[in-house]
C-alpha cells in the first residue's frame, strides 16, 4: 500500500507506506529520490503508519510499482 494526498496549489506531496517498494520522483532536473516513509505489510501487523512529506515541482514524476489493480 502507499497513499498520496498532493496539495496542487502548493505542490506539498504526503505519502505512506506499507510494505510496498519505495516510491521514486524523478526530478526535472535528473535527480532522482526515494520516499522512504516506514510502514509494515498493510494488514499483517498492527502498526503505526509513517507520513512524510517533500514537495513536487514543474517537471517532476512520480514513479510507483503495482503488481495488479482490481476493479
Amino acid at each position: 500500500m502507499v497513499y498520496f494526498t498532493l496539495n496542487r496549489v502548493t505542490g506539498e506531496l504526503r505519502h505512506a507506506r506499507g510494505g510496498h517498494p519505495f516510491p521514486i520522483i524523478l526530478r526535472a532536473d535528473g535527480t532522482t529520490e526515494e520516499l522512504t516513509a516506514d510502514g509494515s505489510l498493510l494488514g499483517v501487523f498492527e502498526t503505526n503508519y509513517e507520513t512524510q512529506s517533500t514537495h513536487l515541482r514543474p517537471g517532476d514524476k512520480l514513479i510507483v510499482y503495482t503488481d495488479g489493480i482490481d476493479n
